[in-house]
């Protein structure tokens, strides 16, 4: 498996197979003290597929990199949404932080089921506009915290990396509130100019058309890396 890499230099990594990409992918500098949102397209720039989920489009090589982008976070923070269609379990990697405008967590496998991963994981729930004393009492669950959305925001500042694997709506609203730093993209099924795709992408989260200073593929499959977001903002 051959990873074709165009910057920050040009040149082909022998990766031997999966686990290799995810090592390789891996090695890829992440700035300290920023939060990446992670997200799957595919070529015409859709991020889920008839049954509403990424699974529909995402592959095995995508999967590796969202896999190298966790075991580097301290947190795994989502939507409530997206954890519930995505069935989200508790990771080994890093604890969740899930982000519910309604207050309701209900059908969360990580929330609501005790065999849905290592129960010394914690998962944070977040409201902005529900009491937090309410959500803990309908969660009472000993792996579940409940905080605002400023304790959430402080622990994001004191963290060396947070990933975000949110879906497009909350992912606008979290790069235009300055939460999202940085943007990786993976791109499924690409044959048309990679150029194009990225900015048709990029353009769906309401930026320009900013420069990556990360770019490879792996036979369909394109990576991008994107940083200094606020100075492509176009449409929020």
């Amino acid at each position: 498996m051959i990873l074709r890499q165009v910057l920050p230099e040009q040149k082909d990594i022998d990766c031997d197979g999966l686990a290799g990409l995810r090592n390789v992918l891996q090695l890829v500098p992440v700035r300290r003290g920023v939060t990446m949102l992670n997200l799957v397209f595919d070529e015409q720039g859709h991020t889920t597929g008839k049954s509403g989920s990424s699974r529909d489009i995402s592959n095995e090589l995508d999967y590796q990199s969202l896999m190298a982008l966790r075991n580097q976070a301290d947190y795994i923070v989502t939507s409530a949404k997206t954890a519930r269609v995505e069935k989200y379990r508790r990771s080994r990697m890093a604890p969740l932080v899930l982000l519910s405008e309604s207050g309701n967590f209900d059908g969360i496998p990580a929330v609501v089921e005790a065999a849905a991963g290592p129960q010394e994981s914690p998962v944070f729930l977040v409201s902005q506009h529900h009491d937090s004393g309410d959500i803990a009492a309908r969660y009472p669950q000993t792996w579940v915290r409940v905080i605002d959305y400023t304790q959430m925001v402080e622990k994001f500042a004191s963290a060396n990396f947070v990933v975000a694997e949110t879906g497009l709506s909350l992912s606008k609203k979290l790069i235009a509130s300055g939460l999202i730093q940085e943007i990786a993209l993976s791109v499924v099924g690409v044959r048309a100019d990679v150029k194009q795709v990225l900015n048709r992408a990029l353009h769906s989260l309401g930026l320009g058309n900013p420069d990556p200073y990360y770019l490879a593929s792996v036979q369909d499959t394109v990576f991008a890396r994107f940083r200094d977001l606020k100075h492509h903002a176009t449409q929020y």
